[in-house]
């Protein structure tokens, strides 16, 4: 793999410093300007090749500078990444152990400049004055209440309340393919009260997404987020245990792929505590 120079990375991020956040070329004189800067470095022919400004902007961010290959099947792929990596499917991404890292070290490396870092501040905080008439963008009560909206957005769904993000999906799985019912199927919050216990991981209070009557506690994550919070998941598997309850990670793909994690071990392993016919088990690993 072919990375960019790092004079020419150096440019594009000093022009577009929140390029790798995912910020998009919203207008054609910026677009101008990056394709001034590919002509000056000689990237032109790999813009050509890449057919669009999209796909050719996450190969910036990336750093790759030549068409890629998935590293786990070695097909070449334009068209079909995954994650922010080179992946032609889900099925590798999963497969590689370094699936998730993505190359940062020219932007640590620009961050560490006090210069260039004050300019980028400056830049943000004169963008935040003009739009929103504050310094600091939390200071404008219209982008506080849209953030706290945001971050807390709740759906209630077949009974159940307040459900965040994919959790709804496991709640399709337990009903309509286990069977459960709402008496079996509890939130974590009922099932807090219902126990009467507290989950203290040091000054804060944890409260998994459901309950499986009567030993397992299960959390709801993506692919993405199931990885990215296994640190926080793998104290609060300590502190249920220690309670004498399980404690199950499922990660959804949506609409219908339902993969349940335990911590046997230490070590986050694929099982359920649901058998082929989906009858509870107080057994980890079972499957």
């Amino acid at each position: 793999m072919t990375c960019f120079k790092d004079a020419f990375l150096e440019d594009v991020y000093s022009a577009f410093p929140h390029l790798d956040r995912g910020v998009r070329l919203n207008s054609n004189d910026n677009e101008e300007r990056l394709k001034e800067i590919v002509d000056r470095h000689g990237y032109g022919s790999l813009l050509h090749d890449a057919g669009n400004m999209r796909l050719f902007l996450r190969l910036i961010t990336m750093n790759i500078a030549d068409i890629p290959l998935c590293p786990v099947c070695n097909q070449e792929m334009i068209q079909n990444f995954y994650k922010g990596n080179t992946y032609c499917s889900q099925r590798c991404y999963k497969a590689d152990p370094n699936a998730g890292k993505k190359i940062s070290e020219i932007k640590k490396k620009l961050y560490a400049d006090p210069e260039w870092k004050s300019k980028v501040e400056e830049k943000k905080t004169q963008t935040t004055l003009k739009n929103h008439n504050v310094k600091y963008p939390m200071q404008s009560v219209a982008i506080r209440e849209k953030h706290q909206k945001n971050c807390f957005q709740s759906y209630n769904y077949r009974g159940y309340d307040n459900l965040r993000g994919y959790e709804k999906y496991f709640v399709d799985y337990m009903l309509d393919v286990l069977n459960y019912d709402t008496n079996s199927l509890w939130t974590g919050s009922r099932a807090l009260v219902e126990l009467d216990i507290e989950l203290r991981d040091g000054n804060s209070y944890r409260f998994p997404d459901f309950f499986v009557p009567p030993f397992t506690f299960v959390e709801v994550k993506s692919d993405y987020t199931l990885f990215k919070d296994i640190e926080k998941m793998t104290r609060l598997y300590h502190i249920v245990e220690d309670m004498g309850y399980d404690y199950y990670l499922v990660m959804i793909t949506p609409p219908d792929v339902i993969e349940f994690y335990s911590f046997e071990g230490g070590f986050v392993t694929r099982s359920s505590p649901f058998d082929a016919n989906g009858h509870y088990n107080h057994v980890p690993g079972i499957n």
